[in-house]
């Protein structure tokens, strides 16, 4: 029996290997996206310069997809718009050989079931394939981030102008 040397191997031939690429390319992006929250005021900034975290890293596991989970907490800044939690599970479709992204990012009232990365009946339906392209799937999990978070901070802005 020969031992495998190189684990990347290992890895790259399992079906999560994918859903760790789309996580790769969101990773390249972090930066971008935690200024953009700070900028916005959904991330909490600690007088040491040091910010929440943006995204919590979960595994997604359901039946043959296997995958990650990012949720997001909007700090109760996303309450007005519906939407307390924003969340992704993404992984290779269990039908197909395309990345599938399951996200609540255009459905507010919807949340993720059991523990909060198993998508519910509607976010399932809804969820978005790319074919052949991790980098897309990663952009499209950006974007919609990038989205949410500038529809907060305009609900935020009309909140405080109605206050006063």
């Amino acid at each position: 029996m020969s031992k495998i040397n190189d684990e990347k191997l290992l890895f790259e031939n399992s079906n999560i290997s994918r859903a760790q690429k789309v996580l790769d390319e969101i990773a390249k992006n972090a930066n971008l996206l935690l200024n953009l929250a700070e900028d916005l005021e959904v991330v909490k900034v600690y007088d040491d310069g040091s910010i929440s975290t943006l995204f919590r890293v979960q595994a997604y596991s359901n039946g043959r997809e296997q995958g990650y989970h990012l949720s997001c907490a909007l700090l109760n800044s996303g309450s007005a718009f519906g939407l307390n939690s924003l969340g992704f599970s993404f992984s290779e479709n269990r039908n197909s050989d395309s990345v599938v992204v399951y996200t609540n990012a255009n459905l507010p009232k919807e949340l993720f079931d059991m523990g909060g990365n198993i998508p519910s009946e509607i976010i399932y339906k809804e969820g978005k394939h790319f074919f052949n392209s991790e980098k897309e799937a990663a952009e499209f999990i950006i974007q919609a981030t990038k989205d949410v978070l500038e529809e907060v901070q305009k609900i935020k802005k009309l909140e405080f102008v109605e206050a006063l």
